[in-house]
């Protein structure tokens, strides 16, 4: 029997690899860094970079609720990409790979605004953070009420003329917190499908998350932690641009299942990983499902009260999430801060905050809490594959600061 790696979001991209000339060596640019940040108005501020392009950070009020629910339905239907990235490829120039995870968490934080002015039900504020070309400030425009997929498709198959707000935005990323609370929250970071029509610039993620991270920090003085639950592609990142001691993985809960793990390769000699591609992994699958009663066994030993049955799908979810090996360095590297509360990978009812490095708790959020409730809603909870993040406010605001020689 076969066994495969599946991607479990429900979504199917047609993908490009270009193979560039080995000879023609490019010079490397510099990173991407944010060279200046201003308020332009209480609702919007401006940040300028060493690149061609400008940040920005919207915050939803009453008046422009419905223009960004409007762009976030575009640019996260589903249906309407499969039959865009179908076209594109049938004329020759079919899409990167573009999962549309990202946008779909933007538009679901969007939809999740309670009221009228741009609040969650407990008055925790919703921001748009975004990168444009366009290097004069402005709030979204009215114009925007317009922006359809059929104007997308258009532009995106014949070159037809698109509303200029949307065609300068080249990524975007919903930011969430309270003004009494301790934690933020970076919700559906995506690049837009108009993007793909001009080259792009390396790393202009982090540019993003550092930006809104600045800005939360000056409407936010508060804030000392940003929590999120990113794809594979987007964790990877942050693992390898934050070090330890600034980023903190999972939650506390989980760290039975990493000694679990590692318990059962021990004793039987075992070093298959789980392959980090969508690709077979037959050895792997096969040696997890025999020797599974042997790590619920493990387990018991630390959840006596669970339903075997809930235990043995947070395994397998667990599995999901990272190759063994990995689970085992990053539980050494970034460990975790937060607690489920009685759960697993997910703090469905409550969750606590350590101080790093030590048993003193911080914070505590339930959803029945004003400051922090929208933490247990989609879209910010893990879902999937997904596990939590929390980063140090102050060391995600660093990381793209230009800093004078």
């Amino acid at each position: 029997m076969k066994y495969f790696w599946v991607y479990t979001s429900g979504l199917f991209f047609l993908g490009l690899t270009t193979l560039g000339n080995a000879a023609a060596v490019e010079p490397v640019p510099p990173a991407p860094q944010i060279t200046a940040i201003r308020p332009i108005d209480d609702t919007l501020y401006a940040g300028e970079t060493n690149t061609p392009l400008f940040l920005r950070m919207e915050r939803l009020t009453r008046d422009n609720i419905p223009l960004w629910q409007q762009y976030s339905n575009v640019q996260g239907d589903k249906e309407e990409y499969k039959d865009l990235s179908t076209s594109l490829a049938e004329q020759g120039h079919p899409l990167p790979f573009c999962p549309l995870a990202g946008s779909i968490f933007f538009k679901n934080a969007i939809q999740a605004v309670g009221s009228a002015n741009g609040e969650l039900d407990y008055g925790a504020e919703v921001w748009i953070s975004y990168i444009t070309s366009n290097p004069h400030p402005e709030h979204i425009p009215a114009s925007m009420a317009d922006y359809t997929y059929k104007d997308l498709r258009e532009f995106m198959l014949e070159n037809k003329p698109l509303n200029s707000f949307a065609k300068h935005i080249k990524m975007f990323v919903s930011v969430t917190f309270h003004p009494q609370g301790i934690l933020s929250s970076h919700a559906g970071i995506a690049r837009t499908l108009e993007s793909f029509k001009s080259k792009s610039i390396k790393k202009i993620s982090l540019l993003l998350h550092s930006f809104a991270a600045n800005v939360t920090q000056l409407r936010h003085p508060k804030g000392q932690f940003m929590i999120v639950a990113p794809e594979r592609e987007m964790a990877t990142i942050l693992y390898k641009a934050l070090s330890p001691g600034t980023l903190f993985r999972g939650t506390k809960e989980m760290l039975p299942f990493v000694q679990a793990l590692k318990e059962v390769q021990e004793e039987h000699g075992s070093t298959y990983e789980a392959p980090n591609d969508i690709l077979e992994y037959d050895d792997f699958i096969e040696f997890w499902i025999n020797h599974q009663q042997d790590l619920l066994k493990k387990l018991e030993a630390y959840y006596p009260a669970t339903d075997p049955s809930i235990l043995e799908y947070e395994l397998r979810q667990f599995l999901l999430r990272d190759t063994p090996s990995s689970h085992y360095q990053k539980a050494k590297d970034f460990p975790p801060i937060i607690s489920a509360e009685g759960y697993f990978a997910v703090a469905w009812y409550r969750m606590k905050i350590f101080r790093p490095g030590s048993d003193e708790v911080i914070s505590t959020a339930t959803r029945e809490d004003g400051t922090h409730n929208w933490l247990f809603r989609e879209p910010w909870i893990p879902s999937g594959s997904t596990c939590y993040q929390a980063i140090t406010l102050e060391a995600l605001a660093n990381l793209a600061i230009h800093k004078a020689p």
